[in-house]
């Protein structure tokens, strides 16, 4: 399996001519199966994808982790000319932008799903996170609001995440983890009857989080002995540095790729 950072907050500093920005866009090769995971906030993935020679014309789903524009924005830019299959929970079409909804149905073929989706036998969409920790409460408090009304949280039932079903663990690939990344990885292990092999994405541990909370999140994570933990995108510097003292972590930037066997 083959992962391809098309964007994130950061980019390689060995590869010319790509750009990033705030966000996360993934392209995913599963043996025949291709999917692009989030598309981020402009057309930079696709830019990104043709400079690094990935055509993406060739891909079978393009998955949304949930409806926030740093994951999603991307699709008016789009450059498809076939109308492929776009996978998300069904809550994604309710809370982006009507105009951004409208460009969503006439590009795609739109699936929604609360329930586990299988794009593969292997790769499946988990739909709806249960709740079950006791430190992550599945919401979030939109940035605005934050310095005005830090208690003005949100229900974020429609992020969502991805799992493939590897020969030696479960392979979870996260948006933002705003159902939180423990609760996501304990649903991967419960639909895959798998243990964790590797954990990849926006794990969502933010410097103004409870230090209780991500001590947790990332005790959680040590628990669990993970082979490869990759965070991105919505992991902050605090956050980071935390879980380089406790546990062996990876980092990579646009354009460059993750191979696990």
């Amino acid at each position: 399996m083959k992962l391809t950072i098309l964007n994130d907050n950061i980019c390689s500093h060995i590869i010319d001519g790509l750009t990033s920005e705030w966000g996360l866009s993934i392209y995913i090769e599963q043996q025949d199966l291709r999917v692009l995971f989030d598309v981020a906030y402009s057309g930079l993935y696709a830019d990104n994808a043709k400079k690094l020679g990935i055509d993406l014309e060739t891909i079978d789903y393009v998955v949304l982790s949930h409806h926030h524009d740093d994951h999603t924005r991307g699709l008016l830019f789009n450059q498809f000319t076939e109308k492929h299959r776009l996978l998300c929970h069904p809550e994604v079409l309710t809370k982006m932008p009507a105009e951004e909804v409208e460009k969503m149905r006439h590009d795609f073929e739109i699936i929604s799903s609360t329930e586990p989706y299988y794009l593969s036998p292997e790769c499946i969409f988990l739909g709806q996170i249960p709740r079950v920790t006791d430190f992550e409460t599945g919401t979030h408090v939109a940035y605005q609001d934050l310095l005005v009304n830090p208690d003005q949280s949100h229900e974020m039932l429609d992020d969502s995440a991805l799992v493939i079903k590897g020969k030696q663990g479960a392979i979870v690939i996260t948006g933002c983890s705003h159902s939180g990344i423990a609760n996501i990885c304990e649903y991967a292990k419960l639909i895959t009857g798998q243990k964790l092999f590797a954990v990849i994405g926006g794990f969502h541990l933010r410097d103004r989080m409870s230090e209780d909370v991500i001590a947790k999140a990332i005790d959680y994570l040590v628990k669990e002995n993970i082979t490869y933990l990759y965070p991105m995108h919505c992991v902050d510097f605090i956050p980071m540095l935390k879980m380089v003292k406790k546990l062996d972590i990876k980092r990579v930037g646009v354009g460059e790729s993750i191979q696990i066997d």
